[in-house]
């Protein structure tokens, strides 16, 4: 019997790699999504309204998106300041319902939050430090949210394959995604440029180092360019 080995190699790992991590590394793949403006800012400033950066076409890749990995997570900064739903919002999609996960070292997430709110429906993970608040987090259990205790918040990832997770969607901001950038634990980058600069000083989507490691092709290799309407996509995976 003739056999041929190695075919379409490098597509398999790609699409099983979130398994192969969890059995050889003891975490999940990890994709982070950031949207700029096009001049590098991912948010204004403190007390502006929520910058929307791209459009309706971007906006449903990252529902697609979504959909396809078992977890999106984001950090405390982000869940305070957006009050993110971090659902599947597509026809034909309700059914898929990603795990929501906090990175909350204080347990700040307020239980009147939107997602403390719609706990019950689907589920919310917060993962803490050790000494959180006690009464913080009986306060967030009574409303729905599991939460889990990590003797090192900063790296949350044993935990959550642990707990079965194999691809994770990372939204966390600039905080979470410059370091999971540094620490080389982003498996792929999707960043996305909308078309509108925002012209002043505003929170940059990366920290300088974070930028100069996704683009200087040792730790990271950019692999897709695209248009989606009007916004710029740019896809790395770690080399």
């Amino acid at each position: 019997v003739a056999v041929t080995t190695g075919v379409c190699a490098d597509a398999a790992r790609r699409a099983h790699l979130g398994h192969i991590l969890r059995q050889t590394g003891r975490r999940p793949m990890v994709t982070l999504k950031l949207a700029e403006t096009p001049d590098g800012y991912a948010a204004a400033g403190p007390h502006d309204p929520r910058l929307m950066i791209t459009g309706v076409i971007a906006n449903n890749f990252v529902q697609m998106a979504r959909a396809t990995h078992d977890a999106i997570m984001v950090g405390i900064g982000t869940a305070l300041a957006d009050d993110p739903l971090m659902t599947v919002r597509l026809p034909g999609l309700d059914h898929v319902r990603p795990l929501r996960i906090v990175l909350d070292g204080a347990l700040r997430l307020s239980t009147s939050s939107r997602l403390a709110a719609t706990a019950r429906e689907r589920p919310v993970l917060v993962l803490t430090r050790v000494d959180a608040p006690r009464d913080r987090e009986a306060a967030l259990r009574a409303a729905g949210v599991d939460v889990a205790r990590l003797p090192d918040p900063r790296d949350p990832l044993p935990a959550l394959a642990a707990r079965g997770l194999t691809r994770v969607f990372s939204e966390g901001g600039p905080t979470v995604g410059s370091r999971l950038i540094a620490r080389r634990l982003a498996d792929e980058v999707i960043l996305l440029t909308g078309e509108r600069p925002l012209g002043r000083a505003g929170v940059a989507a990366l920290a300088a180092g974070a930028r100069a490691t996704l683009e200087s092709e040792i730790g990271y290799r950019l692999v897709e360019e695209a248009r989606l309407g009007p916004d710029r996509l740019r896809r790395w995976e770690r080399v």
